[in-house]
Parts: structure tokens; C-alpha cells; sequence
């Protein structure tokens, strides 16, 4: 357990902090949608960051081009045998086909490089919260079988961390 709280109520009195036993991170996100009010829905991972101009160049994707889904570019962050984080390679990949396709074979990307329209996540309506893992994909592909579509914005948008035990 850290600080996180009482940092967030101290430095952003602003912000309605919603607080919750841990039950995994499928859950998580379905109490934080269930608080959420905005058009746009941003899933981020306490340990994931997200480039300054993210949201903007999304909204934007998403507004342009009637999508649902826009995802981009991301940096992986690996511990070296120090056990500091870098950077390790940016990651460009685009689905060149059908979103289900790709995304049930081998199409992959954290959930911070995503921005959905509210609407898709409605139509999924909940993170599986039995899946204890690849439960990020699911909901992914949950869109797409949902007839979601999906922008690509060729810009960096996000640093995923990945632990010695990320799969």
C-alpha cells in the first residue's frame, strides 16, 4: 500500500477520488467508467504514462474520421539488470485488416495507447473481471465484436511498462 490517496486529496482537491478494494484491474476499470462522465473513455495504468498531446491528437482521429477506437504509436520501459527502467524500442504497428482478425491473433497494445468513444463501451458494457490475465485484449476484441472501428494515429502516444512477470 503507498500514498497514492492522500497524495491525490493534498495536491488535486478537484478531482472525485473513488476508492475501492483491490479486485484486479478489470474491475477497476468498470468502477472508474461507471464514475466517468465524459464522451471519451482513457484507461491508464498506475505504472503507464501518456505523452502530452495524446488525447488531443485522439480526440481529433476519433471526431474527423467517426471511429470508435483510435490507438497509436508506444514506447516499451524494461527494467535493466539494475533494475532501473529505460526505454527500449517504440512500437508502430497498424491493422492492415479486420479489427477482430488481427486482434484475436497476434495485434496487441496497452490499454493507455487507446482512447474509446463512450458508446463502444457501453455496447461492451464491462471488463471481464474472471480473466486474470489478457484481460486488456479482451476488451479490445470485445470492441471490435461489437463492430467497432478503429483510427490509427501515427504519433506516439503512450510508455507501457513491462515488469519481469508481464506476459
Amino acid at each position: 500500500i503507498d500514498n497514492s490517496a492522500e497524495f491525490v486529496k493534498k495536491e488535486y482537491p478537484q478531482v472525485e477520488l473513488v476508492q475501492t478494494e483491490n479486485f484486479g484491474a478489470s474491475h477497476a476499470r468498470n468502477v472508474g467508467t461507471a464514475v466517468a462522465t465524459g464522451k471519451y473513455i482513457q484507461y491508464l495504468d498506475a505504472d503507464d504514462l501518456l505523452e502530452p498531446k495524446k488525447l488531443d491528437l485522439q480526440i481529433a482521429a476519433l471526431e474527423s474520421s467517426g471511429a470508435d477506437v483510435a490507438y497509436g504509436n508506444w514506447k516499451r520501459i524494461a527494467a535493466n539488470a539494475q533494475g532501473a527502467f529505460m526505454v527500449t524500442n517504440l512500437v508502430c504497428r497498424q491493422m492492415t485488416h479486420e479489427p477482430e482478425i488481427e486482434l484475436f491473433t497476434d495485434f496487441w497494445c496497452p490499454p493507455a495507447v487507446y482512447l474509446f468513444r463512450r458508446e463502444i463501451v457501453e455496447k461492451v458494457e464491462k471488463w471481464n473481471e474472471r480473466l486474470s490475465i489478457i484481460q486488456d485484449a479482451r476488451f479490445v476484441l470485445d470492441c471490435a465484436l461489437h463492430g467497432a472501428q478503429f483510427v490509427y494515429v501515427p504519433e506516439f502516444m503512450a510508455q507501457y511498462r513491462e515488469h519481469a512477470n508481464s506476459l
